[in-house]
């Protein structure tokens, strides 16, 4: 964030100094009034993309530097993407100490002027390898006062970065004094471990004997569960027994009602049969009375036709009669 402010700060600078310069000589400067904007658009974004294209990543190793004292030990720095730094500034210095300088390279030498004491002949960079990106330091002889953090800085003109590097030094020399704290520390562990184990053990029969009462208790239950399921059970067969008994009852009672319902419907049907007798009788004699009754109209009506006709003649001998 830092790095990309000086580069909006030095495209800004150059924007303003482009402003003046158009300002001071507007006569003679190449570019037209129409496209004074168009150009100072175009020298503040070349500005940019040459600032952009110097900006790179300094990678360090993700997990400490382990090492023996006495031995050399290389502390990797590179730049990605890979690129050269023979042009730039690079700097090796620990973070936890006043006078910090490790090791610094700078307009293509070794500058170690301000080095830390201790560091004096024992630290190197590979310039060769400085034309790939690798800016790692080789320190030789290693120390225990070498143990900490160390920073490793490349800077351009335009741009910089840096990369941390932890170095711990492991002291395989006899100490008695660490020795014996080192034991108490094993014993104090192997108490602690005892300890927690015999709460554990303890803990444990705690919960065993827990088990086993509750076991006991489930098996009570368990012996009690049985008893009522085999009552359960034996209520159950005689309530099957009880409902077969029903069943053939309403068997027999269906039978009987069945056999008394049919003789019923007998006795109904020969009543029914019975008056149907009679009705048709009776339709019978109504149908003689209705043929007697139809004889009788047709005889009434045959005395009527010859009473009528029997008149008429009368009635034509009156008028022959009249006209003698």
């Amino acid at each position: 964030m830092i790095s990309n402010f000086f580069v909006l700060l030095g495209a800004v600078n150059v924007k303003f100094k482009v402003m003046e310069d158009l300002r001071n000589t507007p006569e003679k400067h190449p570019c037209p009034s129409k496209m004074k904007l168009i150009c100072l658009t175009l020298l503040i974004i070349s500005g940019i993309t040459y600032s952009r294209s110097e900006q790179y990543d300094v990678v360090g190793p993700v997990d400490p530097v382990l090492a023996v004292p006495g031995e050399d030990v290389i502390l990797p720095c590179s730049v990605k993407p890979n690129t050269s730094v023979v042009d730039m500034r690079v700097e090796w210095f620990r973070q936890d100490l006043k006078d910090s300088l490790v090791h610094l390279y700078e307009d293509h030498e070794d500058r170690n002027t301000d080095q830390i004491e201790s560091y004096r002949g024992r630290t190197k960079l590979n310039h060769q390898e400085l034309q790939r990106g690798n800016a790692s330091l080789k320190l030789s002889s290693l120390r225990i006062s070498d143990e900490g953090s160390y920073k490793c800085f490349i800077q351009s003109k335009s741009w910089y970065d840096e990369a941390t590097v932890d170095v711990y030094v492991e002291d395989k020399s006899f100490n008695p004094w660490r020795t014996s704290v080192i034991l108490s520390s094993i014993a104090v562990a192997l108490i602690v471990i005892a300890g927690m184990l015999i709460a554990a053990f303890v803990h444990k029969n705690r919960e065993h004997d827990e088990l086993q009462n509750e076991k006991r208790r489930n098996e009570q239950e368990y012996d009690a569960l049985q008893g009522e399921n085999s009552a359960i059970q034996e209520e159950c067969s005689q309530l099957k027994k009880g409902i077969i008994q029903i069943q053939e009852e309403c068997k027999e009672l269906l039978q009987n009602e069945n056999r008394s319902v049919k003789q019923e419907l007998w006795m109904e049907i020969s009543k029914i049969q019975e008056e149907h007798n009679k009705l048709q009788k009776e339709k019978r004699n109504i149908q003689k009375e209705c043929d007697q009754l139809k004889n009788e109209k047709w005889d009434l009506q045959k005395e009527h036709i010859r009473k009528r006709n029997a008149q008429k003649e009368i009635d034509e001998g009156n008028i022959f009669c009249s006209l003698q």
